[in-house]
């Protein structure tokens, strides 16, 4: 279903703090809206059956200030890399409220969620369930979630089903069964995901069920008591102008009785919980990117932008076809009553592929004006190739009431290739 849903209009006098924003800190820009963050959580919240717990998916956004916003409304943090655990822990999420996914774990990276005592770590195989029994101790047994493919896929990308994540049914008996004499771990409960941006209420729920029926079999056919299941997250929100916008006021309604059902029978069942990140960042967000030239060439106009795809839209196959939502911030001598004229939106890098929206009306941009991009507050600075010919990535802001802090500078190129190590500086290292 689609419309029911609207997204959140950026608070009050957006654009002024955006234009400060932009001459404070230079372009491109991140600036993330506080008021806009508190709204979508509350919407999703309200949208999910009554007793939920939600997990903030950092790899849609795992800057530290909205990592501790998150974590300070009770939520806890899904992370899926050591990477994103150690940024976690530094930004002071507890342990405790930390699971840690993603295939081809390494052993260090199993060692050190099993260390640092997460919620739940949760398992794609039973290889990697062999090796963390190995890798962890009996002192402390290491709380597990098995991935489960549920066989199901939903949304722009699959994420069960033909794809290499988790493990089917009979895999996850064994070693349900196999546990028993793990004395390292404790295997507390099953995870899924189907996919991300999924489009419906109905589509949601059929992957909850499935997951609750499949807990039930496994139970019932093993000593197994599961206190904990995770259905992941892919809650669609639009994107680009002409996406969809599922209405999730439904899902806590359609999913209420099966819940109710299922913990019933399982009372030892405490915590049922979901995903989210694109959902709750991406329409806080946006970028803002400065016009740095205008060419008219072949009857068409080229607004070319020192922010592009190395900020926003890599993943973009259409090369602009399907434009962001943009907003745009003309320069105060500008045209007032300027009308409308088509224009294609580039960044800076030497590829035709850096387009952000192609073909659309615009203003009569000249160089100084600002373009922002909406509804890019998830998968922007971390999602997109910052480094490619040595652009740098974006800095972050963020707007709280009627003040913008910058709460990440600019990383450069520069400070990147400080990095490298001159082939002669540490002999006998490599042969």
């Amino acid at each position: 279903m689609t419309g029911g849903m609207t997204i959140p209009p950026l608070p009050a006098g957006w654009k002024d703090r955006v234009r400060w924003a932009a001459d404070r800190f230079g372009t491109p820009l991140f600036v993330y809206f506080h008021d806009t963050m508190e709204d979508r959580l509350a919407t999703l919240r309200a949208a999910l059956p009554d007793g939920a717990h939600l997990y903030y998916s950092a790899k849609a956004n795992p800057n530290p200030w909205i990592l501790r916003f998150y974590t300070d409304r009770g939520l806890g943090v899904e992370v899926a890399s050591q990477g994103e655990l150690s940024t976690a822990l530094r930004a002071g999420v507890p342990a405790g409220r930390i699971i840690f996914v993603g295939p081809a774990k390494t052993d260090d990276e199993l060692a050190a969620a099993a260390a640092a005592g997460v919620e739940a770590l949760v398992v794609e195989s039973v290889t990697e369930l062999d090796r963390l029994a190995r890798l962890a101790s009996s002192d402390a047994p290491v709380p597990v979630a098995l991935r489960l493919d549920l066989g199901r896929s939903g949304g722009r990308l699959a994420m069960s089903g033909d794809t290499q994540f988790g493990m089917d049914v009979e895999d996850a008996g064994r070693a349900l069964k196999s546990a028993l004499f793990l004395p390292s771990l404790r295997i507390v409960g099953l995870h899924s995901y189907a996919g991300t941006q999924q489009a419906s209420v109905e589509e949601v729920t059929a992957t909850c069920r499935s997951l609750m029926e499949q807990a039930a079999r496994l139970q019932e056919a093993t000593p197994a008591r599961l206190t904990f299941l995770d259905f992941g997250g892919g809650f669609g929100t639009p994107i680009r102008m002409r996406d969809p916008s599922p209405d999730w006021s439904g899902l806590g309604a359609a999913l209420a009785p099966h819940m109710a059902e299922y913990r019933k029978r399982h009372p030892w069942t405490v915590r049922m919980a979901f995903e989210s990140g694109r959902f709750l960042m991406a329409p806080a967000g946006l970028l803002v990117a400065t016009v740095q030239d205008v060419k008219i060439k072949n009857t068409r106009r080229f607004v070319l932008l020192d922010g592009g795809i190395a900020q926003f839209g890599f993943d973009d196959h259409y090369r602009g076809a399907r434009p962001p939502m943009i907003e745009v911030l003309t320069s105060a001598d500008g045209p007032a009553d300027a009308p409308p004229v088509k224009a294609t939106l580039c960044g800076p890098l030497c590829t035709p592929a850096d387009r952000i929206a192609a073909e659309i009306d615009l203003p009569a941009l000249r160089p100084g004006d600002r373009v922002c991009v909406l509804n890019a507050g998830a998968y922007g600075l971390t999602g997109n190739p910052g480094l490619f010919l040595g652009r740098g990535f974006a800095a972050e802001a963020a707007a709280v009431a009627d003040r913008v802090h910058l709460i990440r500078r600019r990383f450069t190129a520069e400070e990147f290739a400080a990095l490298t190590i001159p082939p002669d500086a540490a002999p006998g290292e490599v042969r």
